[in-house]
This record gives structure tokens, sequence and C-alpha cells, in this order.
């Protein structure tokens, strides 16, 4: 494994990640950033086993992202859990700076809330579009069924180069690590994945 990422090949079939990115293209609505469209799944949506049918290979990159995750990181607090994931597609021209994702600011958010990224490529026909760690020199082209798994924080900024042509459509997978001082029993998302 890389100290910056760690990177698994086809961790779907090629027809997997075309339903999948059907599905997204589908179902994705306008993002605030020009050029990208998203489709949210509801964590909630998740554990009330309300997914459609074209999301549920997802599960498999989940239970290797879990895996990767607790067996090679050590986390600072002591509550590890799926956060969101959603689909994300870059037209031609969409650029991601590099950004932090422990920085995230949204209402109701843990004041310290480590993050633990990934990407699942789910398509390979695009041009441009490497995801690159800015602070590491190194840039990764992904292809359909790539998953990579990385720490998304302010030592580990990353981002997505422009996409020169085609659209560039992946999933976007959270797991977040924080403080939870209570009892606390909803590992329901740990069910989906099994």
């Amino acid at each position: 494994m890389s100290n910056i990422y760690h990177l698994e090949k086809n961790v779907l079939t090629q027809e997997e990640c075309e339903t999948l990115a059907t599905h997204f293209e589908e179902n994705s609505q306008d993002d605030y950033r020009e050029g990208y469209k998203h489709s949210g799944i509801l964590l909630y949506d998740i554990l009330a086993g309300e997914v459609p049918a074209p999301i549920a290979p997802i599960k498999r990159a989940l239970r290797l992202a879990n895996s990767v995750f607790t067996n090679n990181y050590k986390f600072t607090y002591n509550r590890f859990e799926l956060k969101r994931l959603f689909g994300n597609i870059m037209s031609t021209g969409s650029v991601n700076m590099p950004h932090d994702d422990d920085g995230d600011v949204y209402e109701g958010k843990k004041d310290v809330e480590e993050h633990y990224s990934c990407i699942l490529m789910l398509n390979s026909d695009y041009e441009g579009g490497e995801l690159y760690f800015e602070h590491h020199g190194v840039e990764v082209r992904l292809e359909a069924g790539d998953l990579i798994m990385f720490r998304g924080n302010a030592e580990n900024l990353h981002g997505v180069r422009e996409v020169k042509s085609g659209k560039r459509v992946n999933v976007i997978i959270f797991f977040r690590n924080f403080e939870l001082n209570q009892d606390y029993d909803e590992d329901i998302w740990k069910e989906f994945i099994a």
C-alpha cells in the first residue's frame, strides 16, 4: 500500500460500471459547480434497504474500503462509519481544485471529523481528469472498475485535473472517524455491505 493511497483494480466488472454510469447519468442533477452533476445516495435509504438495484454492486467497493481503512490506518477517535456516497459526473472543461475533505463545513458536522475518501471509477472513455495529490507530486489516471482509497486531510490535498474530453463518471464515498461520547448502535450500514 502506498503512503498516499491504496488502489484496487477491477473492483467492478465493465458491465456493472456501465449500468451504474447509466443510472447516475439518468438520475443526476446539476451541481453548483460548472460542468458537474451529482446524484446522492442517502445513507438513510441504504439503512432502510431502499437502494435502487443498479447501486447494489457498490457494496463490494464499500466492503473493500472498510477493510482497507480499518486494517491499515490508525484512527484518532472511537467511531468509524460510512458517511455518504454519491454519483459524480464531470463534463469536458470541469476541474476540481486541490482540497481537504476534512475541511468540509456543514450544519450538524462534528467539531472534529476525519474523512477517509474513496473514488470508484465507472468509465475510462475520457481524456484528462487525472486525480492528483498536490503535496506529493503524484497523479493517477483512473479506469473503469478502479477503487482508490486515501486519507482526505490537509497533508493529502487532492484534486482532479481538467477533463479535456468526454465525461468522467464515478462514485465518491466518504467514511468518517470522530469522537462519540454516548452509547450508539447504528451500524446498520455494515449489514448493508455484508
